[in-house]
């Protein structure tokens, strides 16, 4: 059925490659709050997460799924989306998609001493990203 939805709407979940990247700052740096300061450069902090999964329509990023760790020691999956992208029909698709794969690479959250390789991935990840900025 899902394969059936993804080829009438011509949306695929996927993986994020490098090549992502910029297109999945610019879903997250959209919904940021201004506060007087230009989002293009603005530091990304711990928040962004490691990007998990993208929809993708006409060779175009319209949605990308971040990981991070929340203050309970859980995973959670934040959707980013492209104005006008009905997010129902991506939603839960890319949600369950990023969770699959963010198990199958980190493994079971549940377990403490996981998280702290998870933090330092999205911290090094972040700081490599401000550096390239």
């Amino acid at each position: 059925m899902k394969t059936e939805q993804q080829k009438q709407t011509g949306i695929k979940i996927r993986e994020v490659y490098l090549s992502d990247l910029k297109s999945v700052l610019g879903l997250y740096q959209k919904d940021l709050p201004l506060n007087g300061k230009d989002r293009e450069t603005e530091k990304l902090t711990a928040d962004f997460g490691l990007p998990i999964g993208v929809a993708e329509q006409n060779k175009k990023v319209i949605a990308c799924a971040l990981a991070n760790i929340n203050p309970s020691g859980e995973v959670a999956i934040h959707i980013y989306t492209e104005q006008g992208v009905e997010p129902a029909g991506v939603f839960n698709n890319l949600q369950h998609f990023s969770l699959t794969r963010f198990n199958s690479v980190w493994g079971d959250q549940t377990k403490v001493n996981t998280r702290p390789n998870v933090k330092n991935a999205i911290d090094r990840l972040v700081n490599w990203l401000n550096q390239c900025n």
